[in-house]
């Protein structure tokens, strides 16, 4: 996936990223919410030393615990996705193109501004030779 350009896997992969991202953001929620419960169910147990509540505890733990080895796999392999196009690289090409391409433009305009004045010359040139002729369209023969 290199070059200066996206390729098609790097586009299927935003857009089908763009499509996810709002579960995953309310998987997200929901981790935090089930955290927040682990919270509150530890103070309880602290509190009674119930053996269910303990239980549960252990269970909303591991769970969440699952969610966040899950979550952590996802952030790996999208920075590895990531990494692989090498964008950084590509926006370096990208502006040492940018100002090759200024610099042509540079050069052009330069040039064509030479044309011009040199244009500007043979048609003061023209003009006056033709204001001196009597006859510039050469209808009257001598």
């Amino acid at each position: 996936m290199d070059g200066n350009t996206t390729h098609n896997e790097e586009d299927e992969f935003i857009d089908a990223l763009k499509d996810e991202m709002p579960e995953v953001f309310k998987n997200i929620d929901m981790n935090f919410e089930q955290i927040d419960g682990i919270d509150v169910l530890l103070k309880t147990v602290v509190e009674t030393r119930d053996i269910e509540k303990m239980s549960l505890l252990k269970k909303e733990i591991d769970d969440a615990n699952n969610k966040v080895e899950q979550s952590e796999g996802l952030v790996v392999k999208l920075e590895n996705e990531i990494v692989e196009w090498n964008a950084f690289k590509k926006l370096c090409r990208r502006d040492e193109e940018l100002q090759e391409i200024e610099s042509l433009l540079k050069d052009f305009n330069l040039d064509l501004n030479d044309e011009v004045k040199m244009m500007e010359k043979e048609l003061v040139k023209n003009t006056t030779k033709l204001d001196k002729e009597d006859d510039p369209k050469g209808i009257i023969q001598g």
